[in-house]
């Protein structure tokens, strides 16, 4: 949307080296740098030069979403 790259282009004015974008309804990560922008989808793993050997899959990460909530009350309760 206008609004979120407006907050981009305020994160990048600000010193910000690398915005991460989450979208769970469409199962990806949208990676944008002052220079680039990638997308990482659901089957990627997400890096970043900026967090040397921090890597996270995103089927995991995503996997959390489909979980059932503990805070969802049971059928028994």
């Amino acid at each position: 949307t206008i609004y979120s790259e407006t907050k981009v282009r305020e994160y990048f004015g600000g010193g910000v080296l690398e915005v991460w974008q989450m979208y769970p309804d469409l199962r990806f990560v949208r990676v944008q740098r002052p220079d680039s922008i990638r997308h990482v989808n659901e089957d990627g793993t997400l890096t970043s030069p900026l967090l040397p050997g921090f890597s996270l899959p995103l089927k995991q990460l995503f996997s959390v979403l489909d979980a059932p909530s503990a805070e969802t009350p049971s059928a028994e309760a």
